[in-house]
């Protein structure tokens, strides 16, 4: 028997998933940029280089999941449960930053629990010595 805590969760619509990715995404930045997708390589560089920021994409057509699929870098699909695991995510994030590269998690209208991926602790913090 599922927890309530779960069914919850499970029963979160698409507005709330991305209610609370772009709360939790707040936290770390309060700018937002809309470009079209043809500008979508210039608005990343600028996002990185320039600003030193990570830029959070928003795209209901799923045209920029497409782009950034074939881009550098690790795409994780969101409606996959193995991809989506802590461990799995962290070992991602660790590559992507050795090497330079980015991390793209395509959520695609999936109903993958972003609750979970926002939580302490998935992403543990990095202290350098």
């Amino acid at each position: 028997m599922a927890a309530d805590g779960d069914a919850i969760a499970n029963a979160m619509s698409e507005e709330d998933a991305y209610a609370a990715v772009k709360l939790k995404y707040a936290e770390f930045t309060a700018t937002e940029t809309r470009v079209p997708l043809r500008g979508l390589p210039d608005a990343i560089d600028a996002a990185v280089y320039v600003k030193n920021k990570w830029p959070l994409i928003v795209d209901p057509t799923a045209k920029a999941a497409r782009f950034m699929q074939y881009q550098n870098g690790a795409f994780v699909v969101a409606s996959i449960p193995e991809a989506v695991q802590p461990e799995t995510l962290r070992k991602r994030l660790v590559g992507c930053l050795a090497n330079g590269r980015s991390l793209t998690l395509s959520f695609g209208g999936s109903d993958a629990d972003v609750r979970a991926l926002c939580q302490d602790g998935c992403f543990p913090e990095v202290r350098r010595p």
